[in-house]
């Protein structure tokens, strides 16, 4: 007879997110920040110490937000990966980070200018 195998202990995700609310209203603050992260380009023209620090600041503060969210995904999808909502919901989170990646390119390039 096989040995007996013991169940896995499954994560607790509601340590990264109560409810599917609190991970949209995320989604959301994480969109409106990146769309906001665009007004630095034109600032960027007369950059200042102070300006790079709030950029950069902007940006950490985002990328928390940005991880936390695919962090969410990920794992919910890992828990089943036959989990239609879990795919479409790491699906959607992918195509949103590209996005977000293209919408703060131009700083990439400013810096990558700066040498």
């Amino acid at each position: 007879m096989p040995p007996k195998t013991k169940s896995l202990p499954q994560w607790n995700l509601s340590q990264l997110y109560s409810s599917e609310n609190a991970f949209e209203k995320d989604i959301a603050r994480l969109t409106q920040r990146v769309k906001a992260f665009t007004r630095y380009r034109k600032k960027l023209e007369h950059p200042t110490r102070a300006l790079l620090e709030e950029i950069l600041q902007e940006m950490e503060q985002t990328s928390r937000i940005s991880l936390k969210i695919q962090a969410y995904a990920q794992l919910t999808n890992d828990l089943n990966t036959a989990d239609e909502k879990a795919r479409s919901r790491l699906s959607r989170i992918t195509q949103l980070g590209a996005e977000f990646s293209n919408q703060e390119l131009f700083f990439g390039i400013w810096w990558k200018d700066m040498e």
